[in-house]
């Protein structure tokens, strides 16, 4: 059975060349470029949409891509605004047979110009301003269908069509500790490695002249109550060497590795802000590639709410 999963992340627009923090937008304030109003950020990303529907050939990654015409919407609810639309996107530049898997025959020979092109849906998703918060940060999900994916080729030729009108996309996590506590709560944890890039206290580790690296490791562990809120907790963006100790000596970094299927994922605390999260669309809904899109972009603003309930709408300590 084919398998099809969500890719989540965080995004934020700034403008081009600075680097204080008023050069971050406010994602739900009007924008102006040469002489058009847009009236927030999902405008600009349906204008995005609506340049891209004739086909680009991107000869770097051998991709085609292009947004299908037709399939943009608008969602509103109280709390966030989101839009959705359709990439069409497929990779060139492999010869090859396609052969019937009953007859064993060869129905069509693929040369290195035709590409397989596949539908993935996006979405957008913009939570609304509070009277505490100007939000500037949203959230994008991607459709990803067995090992293809569209947010690398949908970024660059965001961030291409956005450095047009003056702004730079940068994309972030979303709340890992949401998506690493489901993994704990459904028993994937497959590993556990502290790292400390010091000598060690142990006397017989130094009769070497170097021994670089300690890493301790610990497989198919069960964690205490207390200790799963200390991994949450870091994952919140708390320091790890002032959280995470062994010994009375702090580690540099943890790594925390989950089977998910036959796959294994590991979320390096150092590199935290950079994770992609990817969750898996469930049979019922994907049903082997027969799905009602309508049905699927509803679970991905569901799942994209569940994100935002946990994320900070502010993105001034990325800067």
């Amino acid at each position: 059975m084919i398998r099809s999963g969500l890719l989540i992340c965080s995004f934020y627009l700034k403008k081009r060349f600075c680097r204080n923090d008023e050069t971050v937008l406010e994602l739900n304030k009007e924008y102006e470029y040469n002489g058009k109003n847009y009236e927030n950020v999902l405008c600009l990303m349906k204008s995005f949409c609506e340049n891209k529907v004739e086909y680009a050939d991107d000869e770097s990654s051998m991709k085609m891509f292009s947004v299908l015409r037709g399939s943009i919407s608008v969602w509103e609810d109280n709390d966030y605004k989101a839009l959705s639309f359709t990439v069409h996107s497929g990779q060139y530049g492999l010869e090859s047979d396609l052969m019937d898997r009953r007859t064993q025959k060869v129905q069509f020979h693929r040369n290195e110009d035709v590409a397989d092109i596949k539908s993935f849906k996006c979405l957008v998703l913009v939570p609304n301003d509070t009277d505490n918060v100007k939000v500037n940060k949203g959230i994008f999900v991607f459709q990803t269908i067995a090992t293809y994916g569209v947010k690398t080729i949908t970024t660059k030729h965001m961030k291409e069509f956005f450095a047009e009108m003056g702004l730079t996309l940068e994309t972030r996590s979303v709340s890992v500790r949401t998506f690493v506590e489901k993994l704990m709560d459904r028993g994937n944890l497959h590993c556990i490695k502290f790292i400390k890039n010091r000598i060690s206290s142990d006397s017989s580790d130094n009769i070497f002249v170097s021994i670089g690296r300690e890493e301790r490791s610990y497989y198919k562990p069960k964690l205490t109550e207390s200790f799963k809120g200390i991994l949450l907790d870091l994952l919140d963006g708390k320091s790890n060497s002032e959280v995470i100790e062994i010994e009375d000596s702090p580690c540099e970094n943890v790594k925390i590795t989950f089977k998910v299927g036959s796959n294994y994922r590991t979320v390096e605390l150092s590199d935290i802000n950079r994770l992609s999260v990817v969750e898996d669309i469930p049979d019922s809904i994907f049903n082997n590639g027969k799905y009602d899109g309508k049905v699927l972009i509803e679970y991905m603003i569901g799942i994209a709410k569940t994100y935002k309930n946990k994320m900070v709408l502010t993105v001034n300590e990325d800067l």
